[in-house]
């Protein structure tokens, strides 16, 4: 009974591991499962209407349910408050986007074992708990000896079982098995030659010696390489796909900063001299600076800062610092991190050579509650005025500052605003004209109007006239580069060496032959360069390669030398580089086969209904 008595105690804690597992697990050999399960626990899914609300999204003509969103949510920041963490804004808008993707590929994920008929007997669930024992039980006193996790003992009780301990383990492995045995299929599907490990070897170990030269395109300069009229408007016409552009939007918006005022700072300040009161009363220093100090350097040490000379702090706080007798308490004095109450514990040296030992608390200058309130109302008297007399009446009646962002999509900063998604979804997920409610970020609080709705497609021709004119010049740039290279390709085939070509072509650039390992970068090359790779597999040292594409550049090398392959270290290496290799390509084959489906899916979006 002891091991269930643990288990009832964590079972909060089981669940939210279940959902991590099946929430994060989508690589090769992870677990995804707990949908089904999840099902009964919480009772959340079974929706069937249609209407938007009581939905965050369909799949394929399936429906996840709002409560089943937030309270994935809801659990994440648990968790996250638990190791001491509190999510930030920007963070609680990432863990919003993650949770919904993952749960759209859970939904697909099922879609598709349901689709092939994947199913599971009762000896593979018995075979997985066998073999797999889930993670909680590591942790659980029962199965651990000398404080290890003891296989044996967790057996035992497995076969033993004195109630019905194991038939939620049971069902859960029931659940998660098809997902499972579908991303099998996936990895098994992914093969591996010796070859390819023998060349991977290769590029890590083995010392090349290459030298060349290149032609890159920074090297070639002229006017008759600039852009015309007429080459940047076929350019553009003929290269539309290359200046796509996702949906984008454009808000005006007013906002009001969260600026400390002079009665914060006085308010701060004063605060600061009752702290000295309450140290000079008896209070201990080190105390009040861990609850009190905003360096968070310090503050940990109870404010030490240790041993420092003159140079080392801000100008004020040296001054004072350096005035003060060894056990005085001094400030408090204002630097621009705010203000500081020193504590001089002890000096040594003199002049020049002067330290001391202190301590300090800084007390950073910050808005205060009746700030935040007065401009908290301001903010909702605009709204009030918007509700009356629309959006530009409300600018004109109020005193706020009226800004615009430019074009941004849905994965950008607000230009001119920074980045916060709650306008952003509001932006992506509301109808022209329409205005957002108060957004509160770190810095301000603002509200929005929704000025403008583009739809995907090529960016207009003026706002990417520079690049294309870039693009051109760069595609004549190379195609000189090319010339050039074929003509110099001849002249070394000649017996010419790359140092004579090189002082015959001012665009030419030398590249040394040192030793390399194949997977450091070459100039002009990069590190593994499939062409480079290539042909030196297929080459004998001494050859000539003729011309390739490098970095904006032409190039030409030659293969000199390989050095010694070490065979014992490849006796070492191979078994090790087989398996790293052959789970890299197998996590790749598993995400591009949920990618395909998450492609190849009609995935209805209705978190504007939800989250604001």
């Amino acid at each position: 009974m002891g091991m269930m008595n643990t288990m009832r105690t964590k079972m909060h804690f089981v669940l939210w591991a279940l959902l991590i597992m099946f929430l994060g697990s989508m690589t090769v050999g992870g677990l995804v499962g707990g949908a089904d399960i999840l099902d009964e626990i919480f009772g959340l899914f079974g929706v069937s209407d249609d209407d938007p609300q009581k939905s965050i999204a369909v799949v394929n003509g399936e429906l996840i349910s709002p409560d089943m969103f937030f309270q994935v949510v809801q659990n994440r920041r648990q968790t996250a408050r638990q190791q001491g963490q509190e999510l930030s804004e920007r963070e609680n808008d990432q863990l919003y986007d993650e949770i919904w993707n993952e749960l759209i590929q859970i939904t697909l994920i099922d879609q598709e074992v349901e689709q092939l008929e994947i199913e599971v007997t009762d000896d593979e669930v018995y075979y997985e708990l066998e073999t797999n024992p889930p993670q909680i039980f590591q942790s659980v006193p029962d199965f651990q000896t000398d404080g290890s996790f003891d296989h044996e003992r967790y057996l035992t009780a497995l076969h033993n079982p004195q109630g019905d301990e194991w038939l939620y383990w049971e069902a859960f492995t029931r659940d998660y098995l098809p997902r499972k045995k579908l991303f099998d299929r996936v990895r098994y599907s992914v093969t591996l030659s010796k070859d390819e490990v023998w060349q991977e070897f290769i590029t890590r170990n083995v010392d090349h010696t290459l030298s060349g030269l290149a032609i890159p395109t920074s090297s070639i300069r002229g006017d008759e390489f600039n852009a015309t009229d007429e080459e940047v408007t076929a350019f553009y016409t003929s290269h539309l796909d290359d200046y796509l552009q996702d949906e984008t939007r454009m808000l005006r918006y007013v906002k009001w900063d969260k600026k400390p005022t002079a009665e914060d700072t006085s308010d701060t300040k004063q605060f600061g001299t009752d702290l000295i009161r309450q140290i000079n009363d008896g209070a201990d220093f080190t105390t009040l600076a861990e609850i009190h100090s905003a360096d968070p350097g310090s503050a940990v040490k109870g404010g030490d800062l240790g041993w420092f000379g003159r140079g080392r702090m801000v100008p004020p706080f040296e001054e004072a610092a350096f005035k003060a007798k060894s056990g005085d308490i001094v400030g408090p004095v204002e630097s621009r991190f705010g203000y500081h109450i020193i504590w001089v514990r002890d000096r040594r040296g003199e002049g020049d050579d002067e330290e001391l030992q202190a301590s300090h608390i800084l007390l950073n200058i910050e808005m205060g509650p009746s700030t935040r309130s007065r401009l908290k109302r301001e903010a909702t008297q605009f709204l009030y005025e918007v509700e009356d007399n629309g959006f530009g009446k409300a600018v004109e009646i109020s005193d706020a500052s009226l800004d615009s962002s430019r074009q941004f999509t849905e994965n950008s900063s607000i230009p001119g605003f920074g980045f916060s998604q709650v306008p952003t979804r509001f932006a992506f997920r509301s109808e022209i004209n329409s205005v957002s409610d108060i957004v509160e970020t770190d810095n301000s609080f603002a509200i929005f109007q929704l000025m403008e709705i583009n739809e995907p497609g090529p960016q207009p021709f003026d706002d990417v006239r520079k690049r294309i004119e870039r693009d051109v010049r760069q595609e004549k740039q190379m195609a000189r580069a090319e010339e050039m290279i074929d003509e110099i390709y001849e002249e070394l085939l000649t017996g010419k060496s790359f140092a004579e070509v090189a002082e015959t072509y001012d665009e030419v650039k030398l590249i040394e032959g040192k030793e390399r390992k194949l997977s450091t970068a070459l100039p002009y090359v990069g590190s593994r360069n499939p062409r480079l790779l290539g042909r030196i597999a297929s080459s004998e040292p001494g050859e000539l390669f003729d011309p390739f594409e490098g970095q904006r550049s032409w190039v030409i090398l030659r293969y000199n030398s390989q050095g010694e392959i070490d065979e014992v270290e490849w006796l070492v290496q191979k078994d090790f580089i087989y398996d790293e290799l052959l789970i890299k390509r197998q996590n790749e084959a598993v995400n591009a086969y949920i990618s395909e489906l998450t492609d190849n899916a009609v995935i209805i979006d209705n978190r504007r209904y939800h989250i604001r």
